[in-house]
């Protein structure tokens, strides 16, 4: 069955237009590659309308059974949203624009998470702040040993969005939480174990898998089997065996340990009982140093945005994380913490609460 003439009039126009987005289908698959190496997918705002428009076509086409999101380089998934952008568009005092481009990207987090068809993450490589909302929010998120993923919006004066406040605070012993704070990254096995990734496989298993899905999907098709059991079976024949019993248990301990040290939403509490064991660990004397890093506004945002989110749904939180992000453009530690990191690179921002 072919798709309707409008979805299929909408794939083609987001073929030609997509300015770092590449959409097609091969067989009953339909792909969503981020094709902007030299920004490490950093998404503009026509990268995210064409990924919208993109998701909405293939999943309004029938010969569709499921959307793959992928990288065409190894290097990155997605490094974030172009807060370059965003930066400049605060130095010339265009909140409005600043405002489409937050409503456009949390829609997308929110129809992904709606998306009626399974949605697969390829996850090679760097997943930041906005990689994770393009992400974390499908069905199935496949990880690679080049993958490492965080939240690092604290270093940049704002806070941890695209959905942040519902999918952090449900990682397992406050794991997002100092995710959140210190911006600390987690390994592509760390991210399964915490749930932010829901399946490890070898980046050279990659090609394998979505040819066999291919296979999987087509054979399948006439019988019963859902589409999530094609996946969930196919990527259990293809997961390598684990041998990293012992990193697995190791993480385990730093999670515990690392919960005692953010047990509370008390900040003062928190750098406390980090001070405290920074003698013994040096664990705790790195998160030590990035909260003293770390914007203290954004800090402040993060745990009362936290606070307020809880009980509420996706939808809630990311019409509560627009509210907040339509305050923290107009603070000044943005604008510092962006040009400090991502444009003169110095690394030392001089916050206005510090």
């Amino acid at each position: 069955m072919s798709p309707s003439g409008t979805a299929a009039a909408c794939l083609e126009s987001v073929s030609l237009k997509s300015s770092g987005v590449q959409v097609d289908t091969h067989g009953t698959i339909g792909h969503l590659v981020l094709s902007q190496p030299a920004t490490l997918n950093a998404l503009t705002l026509e990268m995210v309308q064409s990924l919208h428009a993109g998701l909405d076509s293939l999943e309004n086409d029938d010969t569709v059974r499921l959307i793959i999101i992928r990288s065409a380089s190894s290097r990155a998934f997605c490094a974030g949203g172009d807060m370059k952008h965003i930066r400049q568009l605060c130095l010339a005092e265009d909140y409005a624009a600043v405002e489409e481009y937050f409503s456009r990207e949390y829609a997308l987090n929110l129809a992904i998470s709606r998306c009626t068809k399974p949605y697969l993450a390829l996850i090679d490589g760097v997943a930041m702040g906005g990689g994770l909302g393009i992400s974390v929010h499908g069905r199935f998120r496949v990880v690679t040993e080049r993958a490492s993923m965080s939240m690092p919006e604290t270093r940049i004066g704002f806070f941890p969005d695209v959905g942040a406040s519902w999918f952090l605070p449900r990682l397992p012993q406050r794991c997002g939480y100092w995710m959140a704070l210190t911006a600390a990254p987690v390994t592509a096995r760390q991210a399964v174990q915490a749930g932010l990734a829901t399946h490890y496989l070898a980046s050279d298993s990659l090609t394998a898998l979505v040819q066999t899905l291919q296979g999987d999907l087509q054979t399948d098709a006439a019988s019963e089997i859902s589409v999530e059991s094609v996946v969930e079976r196919t990527l259990r024949r293809l997961s390598p065996v684990d041998n990293e019993q012992a990193a697995a248990r190791q993480f385990q301990d730093t999670l515990r340990q690392r919960a005692r040290w953010f047990v509370d939403d008390d900040l003062p509490g928190i750098r406390a009982r980090l001070h405290r064991a920074s003698n013994e660990f040096d664990d705790a004397a790195w998160m030590l140093s990035s909260l003293d890093s770390a914007s203290p506004y954004s800090l402040a945002t993060t745990i009362d945005l936290f606070q307020q989110a809880r009980g509420l749904d996706l939808r809630a939180c990311l019409q509560l994380e627009f509210a907040t992000a339509r305050a923290a453009c107009r603070h000044p530690d943005l604008i510092e913490g962006v040009r400090a990191v991502l444009v003169d690179k110095d690394r030392h921002p001089d916050w206005r609460d510090a």
